[in-house]
């Protein structure tokens, strides 16, 4: 499958739970009469909340996943955490693909994954890459 064109099923039940703009992935999104869609703009999900986890390993002390995102940061992304585990991760409820901003970021509140400490393309060989690239890391 081609993850850079990747679209999201066209089906009744992705209207009643993504809160996307009206009209992305060919469903009413948030503006949506369904019974179970909120029709208020406040329940848009906040960007890095809106994800599926394709792919996970655990590099020594590293993690290395593959996050396609649905709504927000469109897309498939390839991200290694250096120093994060498998078990921390099943807390993670916002996993932002970007890095600071700064050199010295505020810490990530809880629930939320810590910055990335690098992104790959996310193809096989990226996947083979993060992998190589974990392993040479303390």
């Amino acid at each position: 499958m081609n993850w850079e064109k990747f679209e999201p099923p066209q089906s009744a039940l992705l209207a009643s739970i993504c809160r996307c703009p009206p009209g992305k992935h060919g469903t009413p999104g948030y503006g949506s009469t369904s019974s179970y869609s909120d029709s208020s703009p406040s329940s848009k999900p906040t960007p890095g909340t809106s994800y599926e986890i394709l792919r996970a390993e655990q590099v020594g002390n590293h993690l290395v996943m593959q996050v396609l995102y649905t709504c927000g940061y469109e897309g498939l992304k390839t991200m290694v955490f250096l120093s994060a585990n498998a078990l921390s991760a099943l807390h993670w409820r916002k996993i932002d693909p970007h890095f600071p901003a700064s050199t010295n970021p505020q810490p990530r509140g809880k629930g939320e994954a810590p910055y990335p400490d690098a992104r790959f393309p996310s193809t096989e060989k990226g996947w083979k890459d993060a992998i190589a690239w974990a392993k040479t890391q303390p």
